[in-house]
């Protein structure tokens, strides 16, 4: 099971009724969401919607995942138990 942490850098507020969403983060927090695939540096974040708007009306909130170690070690399961046939060692033919 993969585990991710959230860190949340900013908020959002929808504009009008339109399927737009305004937003806004901090400069430095916005440089912990960059990161580099081939030589080519992106910046990536996930925006989702609150299920209540807050006291400041903002609909939305701002956050970026990273892969987090498990808590505690995983429970092998069946198949990871199950051993498997282990190839001869030696060239005898019998």
């Amino acid at each position: 099971m993969k585990t991710f942490t959230k860190n949340y850098i900013g908020k959002g507020k929808q504009v009008g009724e339109m399927e737009i969403v305004k937003i806004y983060i901090p400069e430095d927090k916005l440089k912990a969401c960059v990161f580099e695939i081939d030589g080519q540096r992106f910046v990536g974040f996930e925006v989702a919607k609150m299920l209540n708007p807050d006291k400041f009306g903002r609909t939305h909130t701002v956050y970026y995942t990273e892969k987090a170690a498990p808590a505690t070690p995983e429970k092998p399961t069946r198949k990871s138990r199950k051993r498997k046939a282990e190839p001869a060692t030696d060239d005898l033919p019998y």
